[in-house]
């Protein structure tokens, strides 16, 4: 049945001829979206029926955003206690600084993190091929395989502690005994959170005894370490399959790691980049969501 009155008007948006129909209702639309969290069309027009009493297809809502250039962005996490004046300022300060003499092999620049991977805490994403819809048993052990890890910004590459009991100062010891062992030609400065057991006395003792920098992030800031990336593009690929047992997804944690200076490469080489991404552009447009109108990152 074809549309009439308002609805007709409202198919309009973006078709050419006479001006659209819609002077009376885009600016509740789209005001709307762009100050809520909408997931879907249908949600869109759920919304402007209740607001505006027209019921439309959802193509004059695709014709709608386009006419406004409004598209559908993967929505990113900001850190809950962050400051983004903190942020901006240790990177002009002293990130920027280390990643430029890292660039020309001045210093050696380790960002350090430790990932746990829980077994049945990363499980089967997406489909599988089949005749009938498959079901999976979810792991009855909450066994730990523990990554401490320090990439090096420059090689890619990733020294690494592991175990399945829990890091404490005596990994972080060790993984600084191991990084000096095999950085030999040049300074070595390694970025890390405040974790206390990563800047102990112990620890900090240890650093000087080799020489080593720590140099601490501001608190809650992971979107400046580095090797965030790195464990994200792991447990993406441990996504890719379901693990059975605690031996079996170890060996997969080990294996993709391995393969991070060979088939993964080009992926970490993409993400493992001087561009930082900070918030100090951030604009709150609801209780709990912000926009960046342009990409906020470092210069």
């Amino acid at each position: 049945m074809a549309a009439t009155g308002q609805a007709a008007e409202l198919l309009k948006v973006g078709g050419g001829g006479r001006k659209a129909g819609l002077a009376d209702f885009e600016g509740v639309i789209t005001g709307e979206v762009e100050t809520n969290n909408y997931h879907t069309l249908q949600q869109v027009a759920d919304m402007a029926l209740e607001k505006t009493g027209v019921k439309v297809g959802l193509g004059a809502f695709r014709r709608l955003f386009k006419k406004h250039g409004l598209k559908k962005h993967k929505c990113a996490s900001l850190p809950a206690k962050a400051d983004p004046v903190e942020q901006r300022e240790f990177y002009g300060s002293k990130l920027s600084g280390m990643i430029a003499m890292a660039k020309e092999e001045v210093i050696q620049l380790f960002f350090l993190d430790a990932s746990h991977f829980v077994l049945g805490g990363f499980g089967l994403l997406g489909s599988i091929w089949g005749a009938a819809r498959r079901l999976l048993e979810t792991a009855s052990s909450r066994r730990r395989y523990n990554v401490l890890g320090a990439l090096g910004f420059a090689t890619k590459e990733l020294i690494s502690v592991c175990n399945s009991t829990s890091v404490k100062k005596a990994q972080v010891v060790a993984l600084l005994e191991k990084i000096s062992r095999q950085s030999l030609f040049a300074p070595v400065y390694i970025i890390l959170d405040n974790a206390s057991y990563q800047i102990c006395a112990l620890v900090k003792d240890k650093a000087l005894e080799l020489g080593i920098h720590l140099v601490c992030l501001p608190p809650y800031s992971p979107n400046l370490n580095l090797i965030e990336r790195l464990w994200k593009l792991v447990k993406s690929e441990l996504r890719k399959k379901h693990y059975s047992n605690f031996d079996e997804s170890t060996a997969a944690i080990n294996s993709i790691i391995d393969s991070l200076q060979t088939s993964l490469k080009d992926n970490l080489d993409s993400l493992v980049t001087e561009n930082i991404q900070l918030y100090d552009g951030v604009v709150k447009i609801n209780d709990n969501s912000y926009i960046i109108p342009k990409t906020t990152k470092a210069a």
